[in-house]
């Protein structure tokens, strides 16, 4: 026999199955939306990194229709590195002990409500090596056969303790002169290929680099031709410097020399001169770079050969060095140290430390305050 339900018994029974599944809809809603509005906050994170330290910030957007917004003292702020260290704060700092990858989380709750937000961000730490900021090459800008060489500048600039100046650039033509600064222009005087380097030293950190590439002259400027090269006699401590004569092959003979080039030395100690030909008397030893710059006048350019003279011929005055001298107190005698030399000869000064001066083989000084001071 078959069994019939009556159809008011499965419109019931379809329908509590509807409301059933509508009832279970409505909790998750109300569950989801209850817990969007309990917190509504989107946490996000800022930081800055100096190889393995960073420092973190945390901030949140606020969802306004989640409610009225949170009141900070109910915001709590909690980080994990990646590494297994945590810490809590809106702003904190941490510093990794070796380089990689690490996932940041920061965790902010709401203690009044009893809920949280999360937010994660992978970073990396990078050191860079310690000459990783060397410059890594130069370019030319050329007409001809006059070439500028300008030298990139740190691919890393550094702050705090370095600056810029740490950095000496040198630079060879390949054609045996040589030449300093950051920027220089050299004039070859005879078409070719040239290996053309740029030395870059880091006096503050002690780094070393250097660029070589060839350069193709095939052709030679207006002023190809110019002196590029002077000579001196050297009678210690009197020198006699002469420039050189120009190219006659390019046209110029000693009647375009004498009307149109102009000759000005600078000596390196200070002292300079004019002229093709020029004397000099050094009057201490040492090594000076003596430079000759010659101007065409005629062809308005000009060009500077440096060249490294040493003086070492000049005898010293052997004068004494040295005193002693007994204290008492803030009362000292000072006492200069007795030499073979005649006494009329040596006039003694002496700069007691405390902005006061005197004159004389002994000294009396006294000192108005306790301390130590250079005598």
């Amino acid at each position: 026999m078959t069994h019939v339900t009556p159809s008011w018994q499965q419109h019931a029974a379809r329908s509590f199955c509807y409301a059933l599944r509508f009832f279970s809809f409505l909790l998750l809603m109300l569950a989801a939306g209850r817990s969007q509005a309990a917190c509504g906050v989107y946490p996000y994170m800022t930081f800055s990194d100096s190889c393995t330290f960073f420092n973190f910030k945390g901030a949140y957007f606020y969802d306004s229709s989640a409610g009225p917004a949170p009141s900070p003292s109910c915001l709590a702020y909690s980080w994990t590195f990646g590494d297994g260290s945590t810490a809590t704060g809106a702003n904190v700092s941490h510093t990794y002990a070796s380089t990689g990858s690490y996932t940041v989380c920061l965790i902010i709750k709401n203690t009044c409500k009893g809920c949280s937000d999360t937010v994660c961000q992978t970073i990396s730490t990078v050191c860079p090596t310690p000459c990783e900021h060397m410059p890594t090459g130069w370019r030319q800008v050329d007409s001809c056969s006059t070439i500028d060489f300008q030298g990139k500048d740190p691919s890393r600039p550094r702050t705090g303790p370095y600056k810029d100046p740490c950095l000496v650039y040198s630079w060879t033509f390949g054609d045996g002169y040589t030449a300093k600064g950051k920027n220089v222009r050299h004039e070859y005087a005879a078409t070719g290929t040239y290996t053309v380097c740029m030395n870059v030293k880091d006096t503050c950190k002690g780094c070393d680099t250097t660029i070589c590439k060839s350069v193709t002259v095939s052709c030679l400027s207006n002023c190809s031709g110019i002196t590029k090269n002077w000579t001196f006699v050297d009678s210690c401590p009197t020198f006699y410097f002469e420039g050189g004569n120009p190219d006659a092959s390019a046209g110029m003979d000693t009647r375009y020399r004498d009307s149109c080039l102009m000759y000005f030395w600078n000596f390196g100690d200070g002292s300079s001169g004019t002229g093709r030909r020029a004397t000099h008397t050094y009057t201490r030893n040492g090594t000076y770079y003596a430079s000759l710059r010659v101007w065409d006048t005629c062809r308005g350019c000009d060009t500077t050969i440096v060249k490294r003279i040493t003086v070492s011929c000049l005898k010293s005055c052997d004068l004494p060095l040295g005193r002693s001298y007994i204290d008492s107190c803030n009362t000292v005698l000072f006492r200069g140290i007795n030499d073979s030399m005649a006494t009329p000869c040596i006039v003694r000064g002496w700069s007691f430390g405390d902005s006061t001066y005197s004159y004389g083989d002994e000294v009396v000084h006294t000192y108005a305050d306790t301390g130590i001071y250079e005598v």
